[in-house]
């Protein structure tokens, strides 16, 4: 019998009669000679390996771009990255000597994925299985918010609305006197109520989406509004008694400009009950009143 010896080493695998061998070692192969004799082949092997990145992860995932992670390996001179849209045939290959990198130039809306094998020499011919495949999809537009409206307004507030929209971290408002500076709010609900304005004045408004915690994601803002805080109610003047009857009494008064109605209380005078009636004239008939007992009365005028 003979005994023969082979050194070899091999970047991550080694195939040798027949065998792929992946770790190194000393591999024995018994054979017949030729003459019919016994022989033994002995192989001592030494395995280079280049392993493949792991910890991929995806961060920073915009309208148009993302940055693309993983873990440093020992021994990488540079590492490859293959990258494509979901459903397409072309992978882009990107060579980075880091162990991130961002992707510009993107679609928003869009499924991408990609993998990343390290390079354990210049010239990519020592390399490791590609790592498995991550997923991301890019951002969707922010919407601009709809149906914008002043739902309630006072002398010196007003509540503004708009549709909420699922997508929207917070909303952002801004508003000012016509024609002054414009004051900036942040809500995380679809309305908001500004007080401390002024009486009989002009006010704009608008509001953007915002939808993304960063502010990166923004939507356009609508169209500016505007809105008329309401002027103050003035008091009624030249309150009369025109007439009473034995059950009844017909009284008037001035109503300020731009009444909407007004509110008559009269009560038997130091009884401390009041009852009242609505009108929007500048008169009113009172009836059912007791015979011959003396009454007090006042008014208040809404515009509103």
């Amino acid at each position: 019998s003979a005994t023969s010896s082979d050194t070899v080493t091999a970047n991550n695998s080694y195939t040798w009669n027949g065998t792929t061998y992946t770790t190194s070692g000393t591999y024995t192969f018994l054979t017949t000679t030729v003459n019919g004799c016994d022989s033994t082949v002995i192989l001592i092997l030494t395995i280079n390996t280049c392993s493949a990145p792991t910890n991929t992860t995806t961060t920073n995932i915009l309208l148009d771009r993302a940055t693309m992670n993983w873990s440093v390996v020992a021994g990488a001179h540079h590492y490859e990255i293959r990258f494509k849209q979901v459903g397409t045939s072309t992978w882009q290959i990107i060579t980075e000597y880091g162990t991130f990198r961002t992707k510009t130039g993107l679609s928003s809306s869009t499924d991408y994925h990609w993998q990343v094998r390290t390079s354990c020499d210049a010239t990519s011919t020592f390399t490791s299985d590609w790592s498995d495949t991550t997923t991301f999809q890019t951002m969707s537009p922010c919407s601009t918010p709809t149906n914008p409206n002043e739902s309630v307004i006072g002398l010196d507030f007003a509540t503004l609305t708009w549709d909420a929209d699922p997508n929207a971290y917070l909303y952002r408002v801004r508003h000012r006197k016509s024609s002054s500076t414009w004051i900036i709010d942040t809500v995380f609900t679809s309305s908001i109520t500004l007080n401390s304005l002024d009486h009989s004045s002009t006010y704009n408004w608008r509001v953007q989406s915002i939808c993304d915690s960063a502010g990166n994601n923004n939507s356009s803002w609508t169209p500016i509004l505007s809105f008329n805080t309401l002027t103050p109610c003035g008091n009624p003047s030249s309150l009369t008694v025109d007439s009473v009857g034995v059950n009844e009494a017909y009284l008037s008064w001035t109503s300020p400009s731009g009444t909407d109605h007004t509110v008559v209380r009269y009560s038997l005078l130091g009884s401390g009950v009041w009852s009242s009636a609505t009108t929007t004239n500048s008169n009113i008939a009172i009836t059912g009143l007791v015979t011959y007992d003396d009454y007090e009365w006042e008014i208040i005028t809404f515009c509103d």
